[in-house]
């Protein structure tokens, strides 16, 4: 993590960026705000701080805790995560309202758009639907196939438009 003094064109701070998708500078501190997801791990946000001016990658950080909800609350764009400072001078860390939309299938087979990502995905010529994770789903897109009729689901209770048959639900 790099921190460039824009009038005296020099580095003034270096530290640890690993995992980083966020900083700020407030009172003195840099706060990194870390997406870790690694073999083993779920997936999460991590927070700490270091003093500003800081010139080593080693340096000792203070981690912040998020709390449960905060830690696994993620998003696919690093720009809607802001931090915020309460009257302690201590972070908060929130997920601003994206104005990205997703398009996803709704039970009537009709296309509408979205806040949030479809939860479940299918072929929709051949009307086979499941979980965003479904190792042959993925095997068939990794070979380029499956991707031109691909269709995103938000819940299972859109799962299955008219006229789809239970059986083929994977």
């Amino acid at each position: 993590m790099f921190v460039w003094d824009t009038v005296a064109q020099i580095i003034i701070h270096y530290s640890d960026g690993r995992y980083a998708v966020k900083a700020a500078i407030h009172d003195n501190k840099v706060y990194v705000l870390r997406v870790v997801s690694y073999w083993g791990v779920t997936a999460h946000l991590e927070l700490d701080y270091c003093t500003l001016g800081t010139m080593e990658e080693d340096n000792s950080t203070v981690e912040i805790s998020l709390g449960e909800k905060t830690a696994h609350n993620l998003t696919n764009n690093p720009a809607d995560y802001a931090f915020e400072f309460d009257d302690n001078n201590m972070p908060i860390v929130t997920i601003k309202n994206s104005s990205k939309k997703y398009k996803l299938i709704g039970k009537d087979g009709k296309p509408y758009l979205s806040d949030t990502k479809g939860t479940f995905g299918g072929h929709k010529v051949s009307k086979i639907y499941g979980r965003l994770d479904c190792p042959s789903a993925n095997r068939y897109i990794a070979k380029g196939k499956y991707v031109k009729h691909r269709v995103f689901l938000q819940t299972k209770k859109r799962l299955l438009p008219q006229g789809t048959d239970l059986v083929r639900y994977v």
